[in-house]
């Protein structure tokens, strides 16, 4: 009798810790880490994995060392490290969905910025301005904050992402920003340390700019438009496959300025697109060759210069 007495006192004391430890949350995401998924950074406070369905705080942590359930991924904050916060009208503060990726770049703001085509059964989470400006695809961005966690995917990965639902009011499009795990991978933790620097991160490389901003048809079609300092002068916005593009731009004269062409393959290697360096004028130029085999559609163009940024498209037919 003393011996199943103790048994039940302890059975009863494992019951009640794990009870106070675990976070139910209405919805956990479904988590598809594959073998070629990037193994986990041990340094980081929070790891899961689909193997590994429990994520531990590491004891370099100054959290609490007990186990916190998969389904807890949301934040209390969403928005933590994203800066200018005002600018995303949080939608959902905890959303997964999956597709495959079209466009992968790193930001001005330091962002990763990912163009996703979403799955089927999700194709209501975008609006006509992710049709219009972003080819029919949500937008994922990785923040700094969680880029030490994150593994940032390559085009044309199938991929499950969770994070915060919201619409860019800047720009109208809607947005799964930031991102705090793909495949599995990532962390739900943050600090209010982590927090704060990654904002200024953000800050530090344009961040206070529109680096993405798109302009009105109407404004578009002039000879001249201008975003965060820079001028376009001339831009061929119209080319068939196996034909020449050009645009030229007025940056700061003796800087180098650099350009980049997505198309739905990926950035292109066109032998023109190499950073140039401003003329006395202020002027740069790039000509490159369209390949005969690009897909037709509307394909962006940054260009860079001086720490500010020019964004335009190019429509192939």
């Amino acid at each position: 009798m003393r011996k199943l007495t103790v048994y039940l006192v302890s059975t009863l004391t494992v019951a009640s810790v794990v009870g106070c430890s675990t976070v139910s949350h209405p919805s956990a995401p479904r988590n598809f880490a594959s073998t070629d998924d990037p193994p986990l950074n041990q340094s980081s406070s929070v790891h899961t994995t689909a193997q590994n369905p429990v994520a531990y705080v590491s004891n370099k942590s100054a959290a609490s060392s007990e186990p916190t359930a998969l389904s807890s991924v949301g934040r209390s904050a969403p928005l933590a490290g994203v800066y200018h916060p005002y600018r995303l009208h949080v939608v959902s503060p905890l959303k997964t969905v999956s597709g495959t990726v079209e466009i992968v770049r790193h930001e001005p703001d330091h962002d990763h910025h990912i163009n996703l085509k979403l799955d089927p059964q999700y194709a209501t989470l975008i609006d006509t301005k992710n049709d219009q400006y972003e080819h029919g695809n949500i937008v994922v961005e990785v923040i700094p904050m969680d880029q030490h966690d994150v593994p940032i995917p390559v085009v044309g990965q199938h991929i499950t992402v969770t994070g915060a639902y919201v619409k860019d009011a800047d720009h109208g499009w809607m947005e799964i920003h930031p991102a705090w795990f793909i495949n599995g991978h990532g962390s739900a933790h943050y600090t209010a340390v982590a927090a704060a620097a990654s904002v200024q991160t953000g800050l530090s490389g344009n961040g206070d700019v529109q680096t993405r901003a798109q302009s009105s048809p109407a404004t578009r079609t002039s000879s001249s438009a201008s975003s965060a300092g820079l001028s376009l002068m001339s831009f061929t916005r119209d080319v068939m496959p196996g034909n020449y593009a050009s645009i030229t731009i007025h940056g700061v004269p003796g800087t180098t300025a650099s350009i980049e062409v997505i198309y739905k393959s990926g950035p292109s290697h066109a032998s023109g697109l190499l950073p140039e360096t401003v003329d006395t004028t202020g002027n740069v130029s790039w000509q490159w060759k369209v390949g005969t085999r690009t897909t037709p559609g509307n394909w962006p163009v940054y260009i860079q210069d001086a720490g500010k940024a020019l964004t335009e498209t190019l429509r192939v037919h």
